[in-house]
């Protein structure tokens, strides 16, 4: 008989083991807090939250007004709405890296609603340094972000292409101005995953290699980009490098670019 994962996650029985912890592992349950149960997460010594396969939707009921210690959060093959990442957000006030690979069928399907998620970021996002959203084949939302400049410390950022432009207003993948207008000037690292359409890729690679000489944007020292192509000749021949590729978490090839 295959082994049947609980619904919920409770850590009761668990908490003595994890006081000294600094590195709290989950996976294959529901994401569920409760204001009796949340200060077990806020223990003092917990920094990191490693998830795999959790679902933290706004049906669960996380009702705790503790803050937790948490600095660095990184969810697997999750399924997490905005109302969720808000609530991460509000109640891990030190928390600096976010990664999130939105799941597939194993934890749920839904819309990926990049606007929701966006305004979540804006309100309470603003002390992140880095964040790393990739999405699984699913339902997206046509709609973008939004304007991130207000993540003034936010150092590196890796999205979808879609959660920057949207699905509806295709036309912005040739343009530049909102690209500038959008993203804080505190980057250091920027990287896009792949859309489907490869005219479109074309084009914002070729908005990309732009991009990174603008003024506003001299922090910006690595690019991640999932092809080496004619968009990029320009930047590997003058003040850009070609280093090589990297493999993300999540098995993909990048080729990383670093300014000279």
């Amino acid at each position: 008989m295959p082994q049947v994962m609980p619904r919920r996650l409770y850590i009761r029985s668990t908490i003595q083991r994890i006081e000294d912890a600094q590195h709290l592992p989950l996976g294959h349950r529901e994401l569920h807090y409760s204001s009796r149960r949340g200060a077990y997460f806020a223990t003092t010594t917990l920094r990191t939250l490693t998830g795999y396969s959790l679902r933290c939707t706004e049906e669960d009921n996380l009702a705790s007004t503790e803050l937790f210690m948490f600095t660095k959060i990184d969810l697997e093959n999750a399924l997490l709405d905005s109302a969720r990442l808000g609530y991460i957000l509000a109640s891990c006030p030190r928390l600096r890296t976010l990664l999130v690979e939105v799941g597939d069928a194993c934890v749920g399907t839904g819309e990926v609603d990049f606007a929701s998620l966006g305004d979540a970021l804006r309100q309470h996002g603003k002390t992140l340094k880095h964040l790393h959203l990739e999405v699984i084949p699913n339902e997206i939302c046509a709609s973008p972000f939004g304007d991130l400049n207000i993540l003034s410390m936010l150092q590196s950022l890796v999205v979808p292409f879609v959660a920057l432009f949207g699905q509806e207003d295709e036309s912005k993948a040739g343009e530049l101005d909102w690209l500038v207008d959008t993203l804080p000037n505190s980057l250091q690292l920027f990287g896009g995953t792949d859309i489907e359409n490869e005219s479109e890729c074309a084009e914002l690679e070729s908005v990309l290699g732009k991009f990174v000489i603008f003024d506003e944007h001299k922090a910006l020292s690595t690019l991640w980009a999932r092809r080496i192509g004619q968009a990029y000749s320009g930047l590997t021949s003058s003040a850009w490098e070609d280093i090589g590729v990297q493999r993300s978490r999540y098995g993909k090839v990048w080729s990383v670019l670093k300014r000279r």
